[in-house]
């Protein structure tokens, strides 16, 4: 009896796996930095939430079949940090540039994880075999 069904492979993009592994790796900086920059405790707790949830999205943007979503949560979270200085009052600018430049690196890598797609893989069982069956008596023969 053959088998007939397919045999499918998930490749990941490249694209996606890079520019989230660079997010979730902001995440953990903004986390940091909000500790050691900041010195209003408004900052602090902006860069402290923020840079956990970049590292959260991040990293459910990197499982297999993940939902384009998580990176334009990413998009969103950049733009706030664009905003955030101001909208809370930065006193150090240490930290006001810090965060626009996180801001502006997880904009620009929420693009291009958000646009990359993964790529599906399949072949048919049966005519593998069937090949490979043809190539072998070829050599016999």
């Amino acid at each position: 009896m053959e088998n007939t069904s397919l045999a499918t492979r998930n490749m990941m993009s490249p694209q996606k796996t890079v520019a989230s592994t660079l997010n979730l790796l902001l995440g953990i900086w903004l986390f940091i930095a909000g500790f050691t920059l900041a010195v209003k405790p408004s900052g602090m707790w902006n860069d402290f939430i923020v840079g956990v949830l970049l590292f959260i999205f991040a990293a459910a943007r990197m499982s297999r079949n993940s939902n384009p979503a998580w990176s334009w949560a990413n998009f969103v979270l950049g733009i706030w940090l664009l905003f955030a200085p101001n909208a809370l009052g930065f006193a150090s600018s240490s930290s006001r540039w810090n965060d626009v430049a996180v801001g502006i690196a997880a904009i620009i890598l929420a693009i291009i994880s958000g646009t990359a797609r993964d790529q599906f893989i399949s072949r048919d069982i049966a005519t593998m075999a069937e090949t490979r069956t043809i190539h072998e008596h070829r050599k016999v023969a």
